[in-house]
This record gives structure tokens, sequence and C-alpha cells, in this order.
């Protein structure tokens, strides 16, 4: 993927990883490996959610963990999250100079 929107505001009752759910949307989602292939991607957006950030990959875990992908690889490229409305922890002593944490390097 190099440019649009993985993940646009759904939740993850939208995406199923086997194909079990009556109610999902997207289902087979465990066949589903993202690779990012440029760097004008949004991966997902929240929209009036409450967000507990608690490590350095903590978006990236969440959108696969939620849309159960079989993986999802950003290859070091530039990706955006947007969080919207909603209210955003941060949980955990957060160290803005390391350029490691995804919480720093990512818009």
């Amino acid at each position: 993927m190099a440019d649009g929107i993985l993940m646009p505001g759904t939740d993850a009752t939208n995406y199923d990883g086997g194909n079990t759910s009556a109610t999902a949307k997207y289902l087979g989602m465990n066949n589903v490996t993202v690779n990012l292939t440029g760097d004008n991607v949004v991966l997902r957006t929240y929209n009036g959610v409450t967000t507990n950030w608690t490590s350095g990959t903590t978006g990236t875990t969440s959108i696969k963990n939620d849309m159960q992908l079989a993986d999802l690889h950003t290859n070091n490229h530039d990706y955006k999250i947007y969080y919207i409305d909603g209210i955003f922890n941060l949980n955990n002593n957060q160290d803005l100079d390391d350029n490691t944490d995804e919480f720093n390097t990512k818009k």
C-alpha cells in the first residue's frame, strides 16, 4: 500500500480474522498481510474514542489486532494515524528524544 486509508473510522467489530462472524463487513482478514510501499498512507482514523498509548508500537499493533490481519509491515515508511474528538491517554513516561518510538516518529 503506497497511498490511501487502510482503516477508515471503522471499529474492530467490522473485521473477522476467520469467516465466523455474521455481522462483520470484512471476513478472512487473517489471510491479509499489509506492506507499506509509500509514505502517503493513513493507517487509521479514530473518531470519538478513548486511546490508551502504552508503548512504542501501540498504534500499529492496535491496528493489526483490530483488523485481525496476518501481519502489518511498515517497512520504515512514513504513515499517519488520526485521533479526532476523543480522549488520548499517554500511559507511559514518553521519551520525546527516542527516534525509535512510534509516538515520536509518526505524524
